[in-house]
């Protein structure tokens, strides 16, 4: 499959660019409205076609699909533009700023039956498909109890360029913060594997209320602090669809110590994911009725997390799987479907959109 990516920014550089390739794919052509991230991009990944607007690379009929990973602002006349071309897409989340208009994309893909996902890459990782296959196999029986803890320093870490100085990701209006950031794929984790998650109450709070602007000159002094527009931490109480309580404690903003944990309960077992260094990649126990202590469950070998870097690498490793997952159901290959549409996103968006209420 040859692919078109329309933004080439700092994310799409350490994310669905290199995935790309180790997906087997070919980079077909680059769009970005900043010819620096551009050219960037064309050094480091060798595209065939560097265009100069959206509708050029959406015009070339040797592009058999597209990644959207620009802004979330932009994604609304984006993926407009990407359904009105007839170009089957992933789109990286949040697809919208809002529920409405994520539904509207939902319908607008539906209509002509063009083939979508939403770059919610976690599903793929093996503990999270075990997860999945052993709930619906019936291992833990009717569920309980969900409860899920995700502990990071994302958004402090200087690594991470476009997370540490103030941008759109610290502005909810323009999709920021850390519901729709990071916290979007855990509930479309909850959606993935149990079908369902409805938002019931929650506590949202800003715990760094100022961030610097980025400075001029990568490398250089950063810029006046402003004021963030967005939540950081959050607390938050949800209904599965059988009834049973799910919780969820997530904060991008804790530099020490990080967290990732999962534990699910049922009348006949229960499973728990711990994340490797808060992150996922990690290890799932479980333990049955009748057994007399838990154990540890089996998962597939995959490139595991030792240092900041391997993280960008195992990243890519998901997308990877994604792709290749979304070019064989376009390609007609009767496979199982993991990956989340948009219409999966729009649900993600209505949870948002109730606990910030």
């Amino acid at each position: 499959m040859r692919i078109g990516v329309l933004g080439t920014g700092s994310f799409a550089r350490r994310g669905p660019l290199p995935a790309i390739t180790l997906a087997g794919m070919e980079l077909e052509a680059i769009y970005d409205m900043s010819p620096a991230a551009a050219a960037e991009a064309e050094q480091l990944f060798k595209p065939k076609y560097v265009c100069g607007s959206v509708q050029e690379l959406l015009s070339l009929k040797t592009v058999d699909a597209v990644f959207i990973a620009s802004p979330p602002s932009s994604h609304l006349d984006v993926v407009s533009a990407v359904i009105a071309a007839g170009k089957p897409f992933v789109c990286e989340k949040p697809i919208t700023l809002c529920s409405a208009d994520a539904l509207k994309l939902a319908e607008l893909a539906r209509k002509p039956g063009l083939p979508n996902a939403v770059d919610h890459e976690f599903r793929y990782d093996p503990g999270m498909l075990m997860m999945k296959q052993l709930i619906a196999d019936g291992y833990l029986g009717k569920v309980r109890n969900s409860l899920l803890s995700v502990i990071v320093a994302h958004s402090v870490n200087p690594q991470y360029e476009a997370l540490i100085y103030w941008n759109f990701n610290h502005v909810a209006r323009m999709g920021g913060g850390v519901l729709p950031q990071l916290s979007s794929h855990l509930i479309d984790l909850h959606l993935h594997l149990f079908g369902g998650i409805e938002a019931k109450a929650g506590y949202l709070a800003t715990m760094v209320p100022e961030r610097p602007m980025p400075p001029e000159v990568r490398g250089g002094v950063p810029g006046p602090m402003r004021a963030v527009e967005a939540e950081d931490t959050v607390a938050l109480a949800a209904r599965l669809p059988n009834g049973a309580p799910a919780a969820l404690s997530i904060s991008w903003v804790a530099p020490c110590m990080p967290e990732l944990r999962w534990a699910v309960h049922g009348d006949k077992g229960a499973l728990v994911y711990q994340g490797n260094n808060g992150w996922f990649g990690g290890r799932l126990s479980g333990q049955c009725l009748g057994e007399s202590a838990p154990g540890a469950i089996e998962l597939p070998a995959i490139r595991r997390l030792e240092s900041e870097q391997d993280r960008s690498r195992y990243q890519q490793d998901l997308i990877a799987a994604l792709l290749r997952n979304f070019a064989d159901v376009v390609g007609g290959k009767d496979v199982p479907v993991h990956y989340a549409t948009l219409a999966d996103d729009a649900k993600c968006w209505q949870n948002i959109e109730r606990w910030r209420t």
